[in-house]
């Protein structure tokens, strides 16, 4: 548990990002959600109005209160622990995705344009942790950061692709 506890914490440390590698700017621009994923294996995040498919091998993790006070909305790990999908969702006022952008460049990353289900993100790498991050902001101003490692494992890269092209609205 405190290795789980560990991943979410680096996780969400963005201020220690690396540049965006190679094989990273190489992957799709656009994706979109696959219609033969099972409808149950649909996870609802009301507060940023979005779904996501997980898959149901993937088991999830109780949040403690400083971890929804951090933005944790969800946490989903693998059987075995190795795989992890963390769902953040962050009130930040009136950050657009480009003052997001912004923000992120000044760490020394640079984000990439990613279309999911129409709708326009910023993905990036924390290669520290062996992970990506795809970010999305909505009209109320609401973060929603989704967080897959490890990216490493091409198994499971293939298996966050899915995951990550079935985020859609409510």
């Amino acid at each position: 548990m405190k290795k789980l506890l560990g991943w979410m914490l680096a996780l969400a440390l963005v201020l220690s990002l690396t540049a965006v590698s190679a094989e990273e700017a190489e992957q799709i621009s656009e994706l979109t959600a696959d219609a033969g994923l099972p409808a149950e294996e649909y996870r609802e995040f009301t507060e940023a109005g979005m779904k996501m498919w997980v898959p149901a091998s993937f088991k999830s993790l109780d949040l403690t209160a400083e971890d929804r006070e951090k933005g944790y909305i969800a946490y989903f790990t693998s059987e075995d622990g190795a795989q992890a999908v963390a769902v953040m969702c962050i009130g930040v006022g009136r950050l657009t995705l480009e003052d997001y952008r912004a923000f992120v460049e000044q760490e020394g990353i640079t984000p990439r344009d990613v279309t999911i289900n129409g709708l326009s993100w910023l993905a990036y790498p924390i290669e520290q942790f062996d992970a990506v991050s795809y970010a999305y902001t909505d009209e109320a101003s609401l973060i929603l950061e989704i967080t897959l490692a490890p990216m490493s494992d091409a198994d499971f890269a293939a298996l966050a692709e899915t995951i990550i092209a079935s985020v859609q609205p409510l």
